[in-house]
C-alpha cells in the first residue's frame, strides 16, 4: 500500500510488484529480516528497479513499518491481535460503535509505536478496508458528494472524512448493504471516470 500511494502510478507499480521486485528487495516482508534492513543499502542498490514508486522516502517508511510491528509483536503478541474487537461485518448500530471503538484504539497504538502511514486515520481505514473490514476510506468525489447530500458540512478535514464513514456505515446497515457498495454508489453520482461505466450516459444527463 505504501508503495501506491502519494499518487504513484499504480499500472506502473502494479507491474513491478507483479515482477516479485519488492519481494526479493524486501525479503518477503519478513519483518524480523526487514527490520534490519539499512534504507541507503536498498537505494542505492535497488532504486532504479523501484523508482516507479516515487519517493525515496517510501524505503526507509517500509522498513520503520516493520519495526513498528515488531514493537506490536513484543507488546500484544501479534497485529492481528489488536483487530480482535473490530467487527468483520455490520449488523446493527451496536457494530458500528464497536467498530469507531476498535478504530480509536487501534489508531492509539499505532500512533504509540510510530508506525509510518498508518497511524494517519485515512491510511489506516484504507488499510483495514485492504485486509476485508466493512469501512471505505473516501476520495475527494465522494466527499464532495457527502457535502453536496448534507453528510458534512465540509468537503475537507479529517473529522468530515471520518463523519462521513460512519454515516455511511450506518446507511448500510439499515439498507443491509455493504459500506464498498455505498461508496461506489457515491463515486458513480460525483462521476468518478472509473465508476461512469456502471451506468448510461443518460444518467447524468438526466441528473442535470
Amino acid at each position: 500500500m505504501i508503495a501506491f500511494s502519494q499518487n504513484a502510478p499504480s499500472d506502473k507499480v502494479e507491474a513491478m510488484l507483479n515482477k516479485g521486485i519488492f519481494d526479493n528487495i524486501f525479503h518477503n516482508f519478513e519483518i524480523k529480516t526487514v527490520s534490519q534492513i539499512n534504507p541507503l543499502d536498498i537505494i542505492n542498490e535497488h532504486w532504479d528497479k523501484i523508482k516507479v514508486i516515487r519517493f525515496k522516502r517510501k524505503v526507509k517508511s517500509i522498513i520503520d513499518c516493520a519495526k513498528s510491528f515488531e514493537l506490536i509483536h513484543d507488546k500484544y503478541g501479534s497485529f492481528k491481535t489488536l483487530l480482535s474487537d473490530i467487527p468483520k461485518g455490520l449488523k446493527s448500530k451496536t457494530d458500528v460503535e464497536s467498530f469507531w471503538k476498535g478504530f480509536n484504539d487501534l489508531k492509539k497504538i499505532m500512533g504509540d509505536v510510530k508506525m509510518p502511514f498508518f497511524r494517519s486515520s485515512t491510511s489506516l481505514l484504507h488499510l483495514l478496508l485492504h485486509i476485508g473490514f466493512p469501512c471505505i476510506k473516501p476520495d475527494l468525489i465522494v466527499m464532495r458528494v457527502a457535502k453536496k447530500i448534507g453528510i458534512v458540512d465540509f468537503e475537507k478535514g479529517e473529522r468530515n472524512l471520518l463523519q462521513s464513514v460512519k454515516v455511511i456505515q450506518l446507511y448500510s446497515v439499515d439498507k443491509d448493504i455493504k459500506p464498498s457498495i455505498v461508496d461506489l454508489y457515491l463515486l458513480i453520482y460525483g462521476g468518478q471516470r472509473w465508476a461512469m461505466q456502471f451506468v448510461t450516459k443518460s444518467f447524468y444527463e438526466n441528473k442535470r
